[in-house]
């Protein structure tokens, strides 16, 4: 029963979200009901699938390249000795699912927008040239990284912690399926930025593709429970400013540290780096000799 009552929950948070995000297309895009529900049948069902589809063959992907890596290096030892159990992998399916179809709901806002001509995108990369194109990618990733810390941090206050980001953190020892474990809150929350700079930065429709790519294959890199960035990237004068498997791994394990998505500046400037973080990671290079218990 409890499992049920946490299954309506969720499924009641995107409501919420769904309804919050019909009201504000209808308030200020859409007026007409029955083009809102048209976009809707014609935007949801298909960025839904795609999105869990596209989602699913990278976590497959990841998933069997950690196995062969580890098959490679058999010193690279897991992060924590807590070990995910079933229990664990079928709430993020669940929950990725969940996040999926809440993704799906906030493109349905970006589908207003542009189908009022509100989305700043141009279709010719001559327009702004290869050099803006790569500087927008960039851009992108420096942008959404200060975002990602500050709204994480926000995350964590004592007043939003439950209903936003306590789903996530369910995962103790994550693994890539924790990647998208979202509560549907949260997952809007994170949507907002991109919705945002869909419409104030010109943005050329595959920045958009190569972007996304990039932030998922980063957020799974960050939740494979076991270090792949070689150990010299710790006093490399460029990666050590990029987050690491192990940074990730500490914050779900000590939790208020290590806020940072790509890069670990702000955790650094904001002094929110875990003070172990780096024996940390060069412990990660030795052989695990014990496995533990099972993470619920």
């Amino acid at each position: 029963m409890t499992i049920i009552r946490s299954r309506i929950r969720d499924f009641g948070q995107w409501l919420i979200v769904f309804f919050i995000v019909v009201v504000l297309i209808q308030l200020f895009l859409i007026s007409d009901p029955a083009q809102i529900a048209a976009l809707a049948d014609s935007h949801l069902a298909s960025k839904a699938l795609s999105t869990f589809a596209g989602i699913t063959v990278l976590l497959i992907t990841y998933t069997l390249a950690a196995k062969w890596l580890l098959g490679k290096h058999p010193k690279r030892r897991p992060l924590q000795k807590i070990k995910p159990n079933k229990k664990q992998t079928h709430r993020e399916v669940w929950y990725t699912v969940l996040t999926s179809i809440t993704f799906a709901t906030m493109n349905l806002f970006a589908a207003a927008l542009t189908e009022k001509g509100y989305a700043n995108m141009y279709l010719d990369i001559a327009e702004y040239g290869w050099g803006y194109w790569v500087g927008s990618v960039i851009a992108l990733l420096f942008i959404t990284d200060t975002f990602f810390y500050w709204v994480h941090r926000l995350t964590h206050h004592k007043k939003i912690y439950k209903s936003v980001h306590k789903t996530h953190h369910l995962s103790r020892s994550p693994t890539p399926l924790t990647t998208m474990s979202f509560s549907p809150y949260e997952a809007a929350l994170h949507s907002i930025l991109i919705v945002s700079l869909f419409v104030v930065l010109p943005v050329h429709y595959s920045t958009l593709l190569v972007f996304g790519f990039l932030k998922l294959n980063k957020n799974i890199v960050a939740h494979l429970g076991y270090e792949i960035f070689p150990k010299s990237c710790k006093d490399h004068w460029l990666w050590k400013w990029v987050a690491t498997v192990t940074h990730h791994d500490q914050h779900h394990r000590y939790f208020n540290c290590n806020y940072g998505l790509y890069f670990i500046f702000w955790d650094r400037w904001m002094g929110t780096l875990h003070p172990q973080y780096e024996s940390d990671f060069e412990q990660s290079f030795s052989l695990a000799g014990a496995t533990g218990k099972s993470a619920g």
